[in-house]
């Protein structure tokens, strides 16, 4: 770092903690003067940081996906055949146009979550609870793949999900978790 130019990718300021401490930047070496650092963050821990001006030469902010047709596009390449990509494609523009999901595809956690679950053949009726479902599958689904369905679900909107079921201790976990870390 003393020698050569880096880039240092620090992801996350807004989780970063230190008891005590309204300044939470991490302590770097000494010698990085040299250094290009980018910070991740979301912009509401930005201003509780007290950067001086010399310290932030460039502010980006991202507020989502430019053009999601074509993210959505190169995703669906990576599900399905070549020969059907084009049909597959105008299908879903079809599909987000009658589901009104313009609003959900500018996240890119929803647009990947989405178009995944159109290629496997499962599409989104309009329930927030469906939507906030086929995050939560698609969220299980990368760690632990067993599928299981409920017997008897807990909730009606967790009928016929695969993913939930074999995971649901963490997201009662989670739950509790996010209740009380906001009340």
């Amino acid at each position: 770092m003393k020698r050569e130019q880096c880039l240092v990718l620090l992801d996350g300021l807004d989780e970063w903690t230190r008891p005590g401490d309204h300044h939470n930047l991490p302590t770097l070496v000494v010698g990085h003067s040299k250094c290009v650092m980018l910070f991740s963050t979301r912009p509401w821990k930005l201003t509780g940081v007290k950067l001086t001006h010399s310290e932030r030469y460039t502010l980006v902010q991202l507020e989502g996906i430019h053009e999601p047709f074509e993210l959505s596009r190169i995703i669906l390449s990576r599900l399905v055949d070549k020969d059907d990509l084009e049909l597959k494609y105008t299908a879903f523009k079809r599909y987000k146009k009658k589901q009104k999901l313009k609003n959900l595809l500018s996240s890119p956690l929803m647009l990947s979550a989405i178009v995944c679950s159109y290629a496997e053949g499962t599409e989104l009726k309009g329930s927030k609870c469906e939507e906030n479902i086929l995050l939560l599958e698609s969220l299980f689904k990368k760690p632990n793949s067993e599928m299981c369905t409920f017997a008897q679900p807990p909730f009606r909107c967790f009928t016929g999900s695969q993913y939930i079921q074999p995971n649901i201790e963490y997201l009662n976990r989670l739950a509790e978790l996010a209740f009380h870390l906001l009340l």
